[in-house]
Order: C-alpha cells, then structure tokens, then sequence
C-alpha cells in the first residue's frame, strides 16, 4: 500500500463522506408543507358534510373555523378556532399547504391533520363544487388512491364518497 496504509484510506474516506454531508452535497431537498396564515379564497364560505353518521357544518372565513354539529334538527355551534402560524393558547388551529392542491388542516395541532382538497363532483345530472375531506385524519402509510367524504355547499341526507390519488396530500 502507500505511505498511510489501509487505516490512511480509511480516515481519507471518513472525512470526504462527512464534509460532503456537511456540505449538502448528495443530499435531497425535504419538502415540508407550509403553515399558512389565511386560508385560502378556495375553501372558504360554508360547507356542510354528512359521514353517514353525523351531519356537520362549516364556516370558514380567511381567519377563522366554526364548527356546528346537527343535533335534534338544528345545527349547533360546538367551537370556533382562529388560524395560527405558531403554538399558542386558546382555541387557535393550523392549516398547511401541501402538493397537487392539498392542503390540511390540525386544531390545536393534533396528531393527525384533516385533509383537504377542491374539486367538482357530478350528483345526478349536476356537476358541485366539493372538498375532498378526510375527518379521521391521516396517520401511518397511505394507498395511492383513498375515499375520500366529500364537503358541499348545501346540506345532504346522503353520504357522498368520491375516490381520488393520495399523491402530494402528505408532504
């Protein structure tokens, strides 16, 4: 071998691999969703979903989150959040931008984030703006292609499916 042997090669390749990680070199950039500080003009007005087993009711504005829950044939507020780029006090949630027109929201950053997407759905004969939700949250592996409940702008007695990739809901 050379002057410094086989322990010399060995030391010349540890430090080369680490000053190359150091440096970035080799490495991918992480691609994090982004917490917003409005939502945007898409999801906002009120929207009304039926999981089969409850009916609940949204009121999004570019600030601010209010919950109704469908009890004894009315809607009854149940909580209103206020958006929030960071940890905070209060009843305060997160909404995140991810890839391909998802987004997600977390009250009070929860485990898992809710879901969301716009899209158009065809009912009937009729074509409706929805959002693709998700209530459950997402946790753990995801499908390429998932069901997802659908969110309207007027109240259902159905509940509405609709299928659609998984790719860029998780960032």
């Amino acid at each position: 071998m050379n002057l410094f042997g086989k322990k010399g090669l060995l030391y010349a390749t540890a430090t080369v691999a680490s000053a190359a990680l150091f440096f970035g070199v080799g490495q991918t950039k992480a691609s994090a969703a982004t917490n917003l500080s409005a939502v945007p003009h898409t999801f906002r007005g009120t929207w009304y979903e039926n999981d089969g087993y409850n009916k609940e009711k949204y009121k999004i504005s570019s600030k601010h989150m209010t919950f109704y829950q469908y009890s004894h044939g009315k809607y009854r507020k149940y909580g209103t959040y206020a958006i929030s780029k960071k940890f905070k006090n209060g009843k305060w949630f997160a909404f995140k931008k991810h890839k391909n027109g998802w987004y997600s929201y977390s009250l009070m950053d929860a485990n898992g984030d809710s879901p969301m997407k716009k899209t158009t759905v065809k009912i009937g004969s009729k074509k409706y703006v929805a959002i693709l939700t998700n209530g459950g949250g997402q946790v753990g592996l995801m499908p390429k292609h998932q069901k997802y409940d659908l969110m309207l702008h007027h109240a259902t007695k159905h509940h509405y499916q609709k299928t659609a990739s998984t790719s860029g809901s998780r960032s």
